[in-house]
This record gives C-alpha cells, sequence and structure tokens, in this order.
C-alpha cells in the first residue's frame, strides 16, 4: 500500500461516512436521500480506484475497474437527480428516463465481456503507483456525456443561484466550491488513462469535497439537518487532507524518476 492508496482509503471512507450521516439523519427526505446514492456511487468510483492500487495482478485490477466504472457510468443519473432534489427543479421525467437508459447502456458495456472491449480494452500498470484502464473508442463517449451533464450541472445552479435568497446563495456557494473540486479530481483521473501523469491528488480533492459538504451542512443546513462535528474532527480532516497533496505529488515525483 502507498500513500495515493492510503489517500483512496480516505476519500472513500469520509465520502460515504458523511452519506450515511446525512441519510441516517432524516431518511424519509429526498433530498437526503438522493445524496446518499451519490456518495454510494462515488465510493464504487473510489473503491475501485483503491483496488488498482493495493493489487499486483492484473486479473484482480480487472474487477477493481469493473467496480470503478461502475460509478462512473451511474454517476450522471444519481448527480442530476441529487441537484434536482436540492435546487428544488422540476426536471422532465422524459430527460430523467433518458439519461437512465444511457447510463443502462453504459453498465452493459461495462459488464458484457465482448462489449468492455470496446469501452476499456484491458488495465495496465502504466503508473508505478496504480493499474489503470486502456481507453477504447466507446470511453471517449462515457467521459464526453459525464462531462456534458457535469456541464448541464452548472447551469442549473447558476439558474438557481441568481434568484436566490441571501441565505440560498450562501448554500450554492458551497455547492459550487465543492463540486468544481470534485469534477477537478475526477478529470484528473480521466487523464491518467490518456498517458498523462498527473499528480494523483485525486482522491485529496474528494477529501476536500467531503469536508466542504460536511461544513456546508453543518453552518448552512445545506440539507436542513443538524451533524455534529467537532472542531477537532474538522481539524484532523483538514490536516490529512493538506497533508496527503505533497505526500501524492511527492509519489508521482518519485514515479517520475523510477521510469
Amino acid at each position: 500500500m502507498n500513500i495515493y492508496s492510503i489517500s483512496l482509503l480516505l476519500a472513500w471512507s469520509s465520502n460515504l461516512i458523511i452519506g450515511f450521516l446525512v441519510f441516517f439523519k432524516n431518511p424519509k427526505n429526498r433530498v437526503n436521500q438522493s445524496f446518499f446514492f451519490l456518495s454510494v456511487i462515488l465510493t464504487f468510483w473510489l473503491l475501485g480506484c483503491f483496488g488498482e492500487t493495493v493489487t499486483s495482478y492484473k486479473t484482480t485490477a480487472l474487477f477493481w475497474d469493473r467496480v470503478l466504472y461502475t460509478g462512473v457510468c451511474l454517476y450522471p443519473l444519481l448527480y442530476l437527480n441529487f441537484l434536482s432534489n436540492i435546487l428544488q427543479l422540476k426536471v422532465r421525467k422524459s430527460v430523467i428516463r433518458s439519461i437512465a437508459a444511457v447510463c443502462f447502456i453504459f453498465l452493459l458495456f461495462n459488464y458484457i465481456p465482448f462489449l468492455r472491449t470496446y469501452l476499456i480494452s484491458t488495465v495496465e500498470r502504466r503508473f508505478p503507483f496504480r493499474f489503470i484502464a486502456v481507453p477504447n473508442l466507446f470511453w471517449f463517449v462515457l467521459v464526453g456525456f459525464v462531462m456534458t451533464i457535469g456541464t448541464y450541472g452548472v447551469f442549473l445552479k447558476f439558474r438557481v443561484y441568481k434568484k436566490a435568497s441571501s441565505e440560498k446563495r450562501n448554500q450554492m456557494k458551497y455547492l459550487f466550491i465543492a463540486y468544481a473540486i470534485l469534477t477537478t479530481g475526477g478529470g484528473m483521473y480521466f487523464l491518467l488513462p490518456l498517458n498523462i501523469n498527473v499528480p494523483p491528488i485525486d482522491s485529496t480533492m474528494v477529501v476536500i469535497f467531503s469536508i466542504i459538504m460536511a461544513v456546508a451542512i453543518l453552518k448552512y443546513r445545506l440539507m436542513d439537518i443538524r451533524v455534529v462535528i467537532t472542531r477537532t474532527g474538522i481539524f484532523i480532516a483538514v490536516y490529512a487532507a493538506v497533508l496527503g497533496i505533497p505526500f501524492a505529488a511527492a509519489t508521482w515525483y518519485q514515479g517520475l524518476l523510477i521510469k
């Protein structure tokens, strides 16, 4: 286990813990439910990345890659569902159904062996700290789809922000910042299959995202709940995230030297 895998462990565990805290504080609330399901899908993505860093076997890495891309395939649907609930927007059912159908098609390509070769040819240990997918044509379609839904989400948030009250705008600022950081982390991951050796701080971005969401829930009642987070807990989480960036960067630089 290397520094990068430790940061991934921290990322998926913190993300999932916050998801559970939000859900169990008000399990009947649709906003809380949608945030929880989004957290679970992000956990699939992160857990798959974690698995690809700790294994030395290609067959095991292929299994974890399927777990990873389960999260990637379903993220657009769960992300849009969460936004529609927290922003109190009425998204047409036809739009949701269309996005769900596209996500289901991507899942078929992820799990059916002869279709998966059109999505991902194989996995290779291109970097010293992890296995990574070797993309095929349909992978670029998937990434384009994820980016399109992400851009649409920014448009929805900006539209609500312009009409929101001052209190609601404070909540929206946290949403903007948190998901900008999360999107940056996701974008850094998508550069790795293209053999672009970026610093492996994508997992640290997710930790920071989780912290921002926790602060937003605590201070601005982002989901109209109260979550008890001690100042010491926040300090430890921030400290771990800040330390994680230079450690991850050091791992990346060491990998360059090894090459």
